[in-house]
């Protein structure tokens, strides 16, 4: 933090007028221009911490938009994903759909072929 200015040898005098010791005044004087050093932010840091916080700012609205770009690229990928699944998936039914009908047919056939050779049996 900057310095503030402070007039050290005014307080001092004031202090001694009101009857303050001159050691005790320039104790009390040093003390105060050390907590005002130390703690006071001057107009010049407040705009400094003003110009860090709007480049935050920035930064973090820029790194929301890149964010939201990024979940709207996977968004549309996985539905892509998704609906590609969906038709591998429902190609798979028709054919397992095509194999289980076809194995039907051919226990159908062996049972039809049995029962007619019972038949000509008997």
């Amino acid at each position: 933090m900057a310095t503030v200015t402070f007039d050290t040898l005014k307080t001092s005098r004031n202090l001694q007028a009101a009857g303050i010791a001159e050691d005790h005044a320039e104790a009390i004087v040093h003390s105060i221009a050390e907590a005002l050093t130390d703690t006071v932010a001057t107009k010049a840091d407040i705009a400094e911490i003003k110009s860090d916080i709007a480049g935050l700012a920035a930064a973090t609205k820029s790194d929301i938009a890149a964010f939201k770009a990024d979940i709207t690229g996977l968004e549309a990928t996985t539905k892509a994903d998704i609906a590609a699944l969906e038709a591998t998936t429902k190609t798979m039914i028709e054919s397992l759909k095509s194999e289980m009908y076809r194995a039907l047919f051919y226990q159908g056939a062996a049972i039809v072929a049995l029962v007619v050779g019972l038949l000509k049996l008997t």
